[in-house]
């Protein structure tokens, strides 16, 4: 049989454990689509938030899909940020819709601050543009990311995002594609698969979390106090 104070103990440890888990589900990379159709070419904005409390973001790489070739990659201009596209070999060459052949494809793009002015500061968060074509045909596309800040940390968004629950804790963003690629129609959408859950979820865990919390150390201080003024009566 559990003691009081035993019970208030893992009571503040269950509260620790949730406020633990339940705060990185605040802030995640995210990746939106605006004409992000499959078979055809988009816009893929890349939102990255900086959730240190001292250290800059200074590099994000963005790992394109292996097994279905991105062959036109174009990164949009971002005044004090280098871009770099690697690109790796086609097996063999391949003609888009529009009959361009193509030789290679951008396998990751990797953007880097020029100077520490530029980098994303503590507390907020930079977008990533880039036009991107021949999507895949696929519902949904995960394009794994990895976050660098100036202490030299490095922060990987690979985690498989259809994994779950519970949710894990870095997953790769997705971005959704429509079906059917047309010239004049526009599909945007402004969420990653793993945001698509809502935000008070976690809210509302933080605040039981918190609640719990307090209710298990006030416990224990309420029964440190009956200990001290409880009374032993002597054996006759």
């Amino acid at each position: 049989m559990r003691s009081p104070a035993r019970a208030a103990l893992l009571a503040v440890v269950a509260a620790l454990a949730a406020l633990v888990f339940a705060s990185p589900a605040l802030a995640h990379v995210k990746v939106s689509g605006t004409n992000a159709r499959q078979g055809g070419y988009g816009v893929l904005t890349f939102s990255v938030p900086n959730e240190s409390d001292s250290n800059a973001v200074v590099e994000l790489r963005v790992f394109l899909p292996q097994d279905t070739p991105i062959y036109v990659v174009d990164t949009a201009s971002m005044p004090g940020w280098t871009a770099i596209l690697t690109e790796k070999p086609l097996p063999s060459p391949q003609t888009d819709n529009n009959g361009t052949v193509h030789n290679n494809f951008v396998s990751e793009v990797h953007w880097i601050a020029d100077n520490p002015q530029a980098a994303i500061p503590p507390k907020q968060f930079g977008q990533f543009l880039l036009y991107a074509g021949p999507l895949p045909n696929r519902n949904a596309l995960p394009l794994p990311a990895e976050q660098t800040y100036s202490d030299g940390r490095k922060v990987n968004w690979n985690d498989d995002p259809f994994a779950g629950p519970p949710q894990p804790g870095h997953p790769a963003p997705v971005l959704k594609l429509g079906s059917g690629a047309t010239d004049l129609d526009i599909f945007t959408t402004t969420e990653t698969v793993q945001n698509n859950t809502p935000l008070w979820p976690a809210i509302v865990a933080l605040a039981v979390a918190s609640a719990a919390l307090l209710i298990g150390c006030a416990s224990l201080v309420l029964l440190r106090r009956k200990n001290k003024n409880t009374v032993v009566a002597p054996q006759e």
